[in-house]
C-alpha cells in the first residue's frame, strides 16, 4: 500500500533558449522583446514530466528597477506542429498562456532567478519570454539563457 509521496527523480537541466550567437538566443533581448525557443516535446511515452522549475540566467547592459519583471509564457501545440496564436513574436500571447514572471534585480551582475514548480502541458509547447524590464540584456555570449528542469511527484 502507497503511504508516501514523494519527488522523482530529477529530469536533466535543459536550455530552453540559449544566449548565444545561434537563434533563438536572449542575446541583447531588447526592452519589451520577445523570444520564441524551440519546441519541448512533453507528449512522448516515457516523458511526460508533470512539472518542472525554470532558470533565468540574465545579466542586463544597465541596471533595471528592482523586481522588473521577465515574463515566460507556454505556447502550447496541442496538433505537435502549431503553437496557439501562433509563434510571431508581434503578437501578444494570450494571459492563459503566462506560467511565472521573474523578478529581477536592480543589477549589472549575473542574476539566477527560478521559477520553482511549474506545470507542464501534457503536449508539445514552446517558451516565449517577453523583458519587460525596462532594460536590454547584454549583447555577450551566453549572460543570458533560459533552462528548465523536469520533474514528477512518486507514489512509493
Amino acid at each position: 500500500m502507497a503511504n508516501a509521496v514523494k519527488w522523482s527523480a530529477l529530469g536533466t537541466f535543459t536550455t530552453a533558449i540559449a544566449g548565444a550567437a545561434t537563434a533563438p538566443t536572449l542575446k541583447s533581448l531588447t526592452n519589451n522583446g520577445r523570444k520564441t525557443g524551440n519546441t519541448i516535446d512533453n507528449s512522448a511515452a516515457g516523458v511526460r514530466n508533470i512539472l518542472s522549475d525554470w532558470e533565468l540566467k540574465v545579466t542586463f547592459a544597465i541596471a533595471p528597477a528592482a523586481n522588473s519583471p521577465v515574463e515566460l509564457y507556454f505556447l502550447k501545440m496541442p496538433d505537435g506542429t502549431n503553437p496557439e496564436y501562433g509563434d510571431d513574436t508581434s503578437i501578444d500571447p494570450p494571459p492563459s498562456a503566462l506560467v511565472g514572471v521573474f523578478p529581477c534585480r536592480a543589477a549589472t551582475v549575473v542574476q539566477r532567478i527560478t521559477l520553482r514548480g511549474i506545470v507542464l502541458p501534457a503536449t508539445a509547447f514552446k517558451p516565449y519570454v517577453i523583458n519587460k524590464a525596462g532594460q536590454a540584456f547584454t549583447g555577450v555570449d551566453n549572460d543570458s539563457i533560459l533552462s528548465f528542469i523536469p520533474y514528477n511527484e512518486e507514489i512509493q
